[in-house]
């Protein structure tokens, strides 16, 4: 593949409930890369299916949970799912649960692209976490994160063995 040239256009579209499929098998893919990550996703069905503890059904069902899907070109790729959480005693704030841009399209903006569309149109406090294991994420969440805020941000758990990796929590613009 050559070298990246000027970063395309992205679509960030909410998904229909006619796209679910679409979602499930992307789904299946960024379970894959993040095998490399947490062997207790690592495991796939007969079928040659991952099994998974996401349940999609929420994230079109309640009104606060939104799947995203991202398109260049009309072509699929990537997707996210964000909820709302509302926690007793503590302010909500926006979740990025899963996030995905295709291989093949990385190091292009993309992903850049998808996560501020996505911190504009959900506007408030949000939280996002990596696994510790996964050093290409938290170098991504932070760089992101730091041009979106121009550096107002904070960080939990990096230095905490318990916790599962870094949480970088911060206010839209």
């Amino acid at each position: 593949m050559s070298a990246p040239g000027p970063s395309p256009s992205l679509a960030v579209e909410r998904a229909t409930p006619a796209e679910r499929a679409t979602l499930t098998t992307l789904l299946q893919l960024y379970l894959y890369d993040f095998s490399e990550f947490d062997d207790e996703e690592a495991e796939v069905d007969d079928a040659g299916r991952f099994q998974t503890e996401i349940d999609l059904a929420p994230y079109f069902d309640r009104p606060d949970w939104h799947p995203f899907l991202f398109r260049v070109a009309g072509r699929l790729v990537g997707f996210a799912l964000i909820r709302r959480l509302d926690r007793p005693g503590r302010e909500p704030n926006w979740s990025m649960d899963e996030f995905l841009i295709l291989r093949r399209y990385r190091r292009r903006g993309l992903g850049r692209q998808a996560a501020r569309a996505l911190f504009d149109r959900c506007p408030g406090r949000w939280e996002v976490g990596e696994l510790r294991a996964n050093t290409g994420a938290i170098a991504f969440w932070r760089r992101v994160i730091d041009e979106y805020t121009t550096g107002r941000y904070s960080e939990q758990g990096a230095d905490d063995p318990a916790s599962p990796g870094p949480l970088q929590i911060f206010r839209t613009p």
